[in-house]
């Protein structure tokens, strides 16, 4: 794709083999909204930009299932407004500035897996900086930067967030998180060690025209 949007082969970087990966963008015709059961779940009082991203998001979904060799008709909404997969797979879904992503994989390949986009023009406050990053992160602050690293480790404190709940139950904060400086800045990749459960995470990321994306995949065994 041209203009600013997702690409395809950048993203397709971002996961293992074993992972579908479906992207949606604003361009596409009208979103087949016609097409999304699921629409019906959604809160009376959602605006249509809600409603567009919710589309964006479920065409994304059905993609990524769809490279596993999944047909899904349905994603729908859970109890705590959750996406609830297919038996037998696991899958996340984001959506910013007129993206929507997914990923998906089979329940007896990934414990957990996340995904997160944002768009490359989104500003941080300072203060939200300070809530996102913790003390062994300030390197992302330090000196002058040729990758937005506050807008690409809240990428990947997003997609480790869901991965984490998904495998584990467990709902983690921005600063249980401490990713460690990349060894070089072209790096797409992250590293950080959780505590509970002990466990090393990877978020591999990419910078894809107007948006970052970030992808954490947690494999059995």
């Amino acid at each position: 794709m041209s203009g600013g949007m997702l690409a395809p082969e950048a993203l397709l970087k971002l996961t293992s083999t074993e992972i579908g990966f479906g992207s949606c963008t604003s361009r596409e015709p009208r979103l087949c909204g016609e097409q999304i059961a699921e629409l019906a779940e959604l809160d009376a009082c959602a605006g249509s930009r809600r409603r567009d991203d919710f589309i964006r998001g479920r065409i994304a979904a059905r993609r990524a299932l769809r490279g596993l060799g999944i047909e899904a008709p349905s994603i729908p909404l859970g109890a705590w407004r959750q996406p609830v997969w297919p038996p037998g797979a696991i899958g996340s879904i984001s959506h910013s500035a007129g993206a929507g992503v997914a990923v998906a994989a089979r329940a007896t390949d990934m414990r957990g897996i996340g995904v997160d986009v944002e768009a490359r023009a989104r500003h941080l406050s300072l203060r939200a900086t300070r809530r996102l990053l913790c003390r062994a992160e300030g390197w992302a602050l330090e000196g002058p930067a040729a990758l937005p690293w506050p807008l690409i480790l809240l990428c990947a404190k997003e997609a480790a967030y869901k991965a984490v709940f998904q495998a584990y139950g467990r709902r983690l904060l921005p600063r249980d998180l401490a990713f460690e400086q990349p060894a070089v800045e072209a790096s797409a990749s992250l590293d950080c060690e959780i505590e509970r459960p002990r466990r090393r995470l990877r978020a591999r990321y990419a910078l894809s025209g107007r948006f970052v994306v970030a992808c954490v995949e947690l494999a059995r065994g």
